[in-house]
């Protein structure tokens, strides 16, 4: 029973993260993709201007490949099958799920609420 179960969280989680490798492809490629695009060919070719902004441009692809990071990864993918995500993006406030963006709003007001006294 145990097997079963963690064979379906696992391919719970596996159809979550390709899911959300879909969506950056069909939705975050062609809506900003063009613009990222020339973004990154501007600042992230220049070593000089990369370098005095303080960043390293091979640092974070090496750094996602490391077994912490990918270990991070899985935990918070677990987490959110444990907690019911089906998409993204998805908030919590509290207990509460939204997903979607066009739920800002109500996330919003949700935290709005939970902080008023």
């Amino acid at each position: 029973m145990d097997a079963t179960l963690s064979l379906l969280n696992l391919a719970g989680a596996i159809a979550l993260l390709l899911w959300g490798v879909h969506m950056v492809q069909s939705g975050v490629q062609p809506a900003f993709g063009p613009d990222l695009r020339r973004f990154l060919a501007k600042t992230l070719d220049n070593r000089i201007r990369v370098a005095a902004a303080g960043l390293d441009s091979a640092s974070p692809l090496a750094a996602a490949q490391t077994e912490p990071v990918k270990q991070k990864l899985a935990d918070n993918t677990a987490v959110a099958v444990e907690r019911g995500v089906f998409g993204l993006p998805a908030f919590f406030v509290g207990k509460e799920m939204f997903w979607g963006k066009e739920r800002l709003g109500q996330v919003e007001e949700a935290v709005a609420a939970k902080a008023a006294p």
